[in-house]
């Protein structure tokens, strides 16, 4: 358990400036969008609907860059207290995460105990040991059940953008199998259900009987 207070972060005025930053950017889009609807005249609807859908995911990663932006790099002050004793505050490191909106780089502090070093952000925002996020390999898995790794590839390039090798989507859907077996093999440690006795039930309404 990691224990922190958030009043303990300093550069708090560059890290206001990138958040207003990106507020601004998320504002200037979104103007962009409505201008360019409004602009749009007596065009085929499903043209103006691939072009909303095309700014709407370039409008979310400006969206996601917000939200990391707005944790302050994971920076809880010089020390934090861990469960394993005071952790000390080390040098930002980037972090490649990979959305449904496209890939980034997220920019975080590592903290130290002794030789042991970790990201209390990585933690606190469940983000992924690689960089493929939760939301982007559920995705992958259920194209890759469904049709060939490079017909999944080539979906994901035409719908979202987004430039996954064949090797990449191996890769996601072999990692995530392996979660699935731990669950099974958890689930096969669970105390067994007591086997019912088979019981025959015999029914008679007694007509005929004198």
């Amino acid at each position: 358990m990691i224990h922190f207070n958030p009043a303990n972060i300093e550069e708090g005025k560059q890290q206001l400036s990138g958040i207003q930053k990106g507020i601004e950017e998320c504002n200037g889009k979104f103007n962009q969008m409505l201008s360019e609807v409004l602009k749009k005249g007596q065009q085929e609807a499903h043209k103006v609907e691939i072009s909303i859908f095309k700014r709407l995911l370039e409008l979310g990663f400006l969206l996601l860059k917000l939200f990391f932006a707005n944790q302050h790099q994971g920076n809880y002050g010089k020390t934090i207290k861990t469960a394993r004793g005071i952790a000390q505050r080390g040098r930002p490191i980037e972090k490649s995460y990979f959305s449904i909106f496209g890939k980034m780089k997220v920019l975080r502090y590592i903290y130290h105990i002794g030789d042991e070093s970790f990201a209390p952000l990585d933690i606190i925002l469940n983000l992924p040991v690689r960089c493929y996020s939760y939301f982007l390999s559920e995705l992958v898995n259920l194209l890759d059940i469904n049709v060939a790794y490079l017909e999944g590839a080539k979906l994901l390039m035409k719908f979202f953008g987004l430039n996954l090798s064949v090797s990449a989507m191996e890769t996601i859907s072999k990692e995530s199998s392996g979660r699935y077996e731990d669950y099974y093999d958890l689930k096969n440690t669970l105390p067994k259900l007591i086997k019912q006795k088979g019981y025959t039930v015999v029914g008679f309404d007694g007509k005929g009987f004198q």
